[in-house]
């Protein structure tokens, strides 16, 4: 099997990054849910598809990866779309709009709101990014540990009929 990431003492193959990947998210979600439990409702189908992706690389179950293979892909899919009508949302903010709303609301100068609005739509660029990227190594290790899955299986056939002969 090969591995996706080796840095001398440490080599994770997809199951190993994928089994990580899980875990990960399984505990932001409970994180979530500690801290705002209506958001937590949105985030439930994800958590049953993480439970059920562990218990498949555990038991190496390649279809029930292929099935949260494919959800995670189209799931990734939608993601990738919103983004990007999120990041056009983002450059085409009528800023001078929404200085002169923010000056009437708050006595704020108009270099510090407009510092403000850009350090937003910087944050919120570079968050998207890092969650895009996440996901898609993500769904990489989901891959390569389901293709890990099938060569392990393929191995234990043959095991099988080398016995039975």
């Amino acid at each position: 099997m090969t591995s996706l990431f080796s840095s001398g003492f440490l080599t994770l193959n997809g199951s190993s990054l994928t089994m990580v990947f899980s875990i990960t998210s399984i505990l932001a979600q409970i994180l979530i849910a500690a801290v705002s439990p209506k958001e937590f409702m949105f985030f439930i189908p994800f958590s049953l598809i993480d439970i059920l992706i562990i218990f498949a690389v555990v038991r190496r179950k390649k279809i029930i990866l292929s099935i949260c293979f494919w959800i995670n892909s189209i799931l990734f899919a939608v993601l990738t779309l919103f983004f990007i009508i999120l990041i056009g949302a983002l450059f085409n903010l009528p800023v001078d709009e929404i200085t002169e709303v923010l000056k009437k609301k708050v006595q704020i100068e108009d270099g510090v709101i407009a510092a403000l609005i850009l350090a937003s739509i910087q944050c919120t660029f570079t968050w998207i990014m890092i969650v895009w990227t996440c996901y898609y190594c993500y769904l990489c290790a989901l891959k390569a540990a389901r293709k890990e899955c099938g060569e392990v299986y393929q191995v234990y056939v043959a095991k099988q009929l080398e016995q039975s002969v």
